[in-house]
């Protein structure tokens, strides 16, 4: 058996400046300015598989998320970074255009080329939460 070891070149940080424009955009419900911060080809996937490939696409399936929610709030908890990969533990909170709201923790994946976002993954520990309540 091999003991685990933390790599010294990864280190916990603040949230990375392109990182906290996403999560800034994403949290005033600006689909266009997310969209701004991706790469032509950036992918979208979550514990499914890629649920959206293509900044137009990521678009539609971000339109389609978000079309019913009143606010939602990412707040990091722990961010890791390491080249152009940065790992964020967040806790959500999303408000329904309904009144109903939801709270869970996410793991946000972003991997950046030329200062954009190339690839978004999402995961939740609970995945019907976040997938009943967004329809992701």
């Amino acid at each position: 058996m091999v003991p685990a070891t933390i790599d010294p070149e990864v280190r916990q940080a603040p949230v990375p400046d392109p990182a906290r424009r996403f999560l800034n955009s994403l949290s005033s419900l600006d689909v266009d300015q997310v969209t701004s911060l991706l790469c032509e080809d950036a992918r979208l996937s979550t514990r499914r598989g890629i649920l959206a490939a293509g900044k137009v696409r990521i678009r539609r399936e971000l339109m389609r998320a978000i079309a019913a929610l009143n606010s939602i709030h990412c707040e990091p908890v722990v961010v890791w970074i390491k080249d152009n990969v940065s790992v964020i533990e967040a806790d959500v909170i999303c408000e329904r255009l309904d009144g109903s709201r939801a709270a869970f923790p996410v793991t946000l994946i972003l991997r950046f080329r030329d200062h954009l976002i190339s690839d978004i993954r999402l995961f939740t520990y609970e995945p019907a939460v976040p997938g009943n309540f967004l329809w992701i």
